[in-house]
């Protein structure tokens, strides 16, 4: 029987191929590739890892919090911060000279990829085993769908921001 948080962790190991472009971007900075590789981290970023972090915020934590009886979650929304702050470090970086811009870029692009998969990793070790062993299934499928719907209404409410990919898209000139 699998575990009842297998869509959560489905999503996770579908997301973690994509985590590394963030590797990929910080490495590229300096080179002719860093604006394709940055402009693609960012949208990974306003475009999925977002909504998702928005959806747990919404659902799954408030639902772990309940189990759990306190505030169990307040290091994984300390982590979700600090992944909104480095995004937005992404986003402020065009607008410094081309030395502090390319440090700013790798700081937060390094950051983030190691925030982000030892927040998963934390999900998925210490947090996920408790819905797997106190939610019944029909619970578990009340999150997860009250989730995708979160995760989904994000997603559309960045669409509809990034309509204009100029206006979301960091732009980083080459070296």
């Amino acid at each position: 029987m699998q575990p009842r948080t297998q869509p959560l962790r489905d999503e996770h190991r579908a997301l973690l191929p994509e985590l590394a472009m963030l590797r990929i971007a910080a490495d590229a900075i300096g080179t002719p590739a860093a604006a394709d590789h940055v402009a693609r981290s960012h949208r990974l970023l306003v475009r999925h890892l977002l909504p998702h972090i928005a959806a747990e915020e919404a659902v799954l934590y408030p639902a772990i919090d309940r189990l759990a009886g306190h505030d169990l979650t307040a290091t994984l929304r300390r982590d979700h911060d600090e992944i909104r702050r480095r995004t937005a470090q992404i986003e402020a970086a065009p607008h410094h000279t081309a030395a502090r811009r390319d440090s700013e870029l790798r700081s937060a692009l390094y950051g983030l990829d190691a925030i982000v998969r030892l927040h998963l990793t934390s999900e998925e070790e210490l947090y996920y085993p408790l819905l797997d062993e106190h939610l019944d299934e029909a619970a578990a499928v009340t999150i997860v769908a009250a989730m995708q719907r979160v995760n989904h209404d994000s997603y559309q409410a960045t669409a509809l921001d990034a309509r204009d990919e100029n206006a979301t898209t960091p732009r980083v000139d080459p070296a």
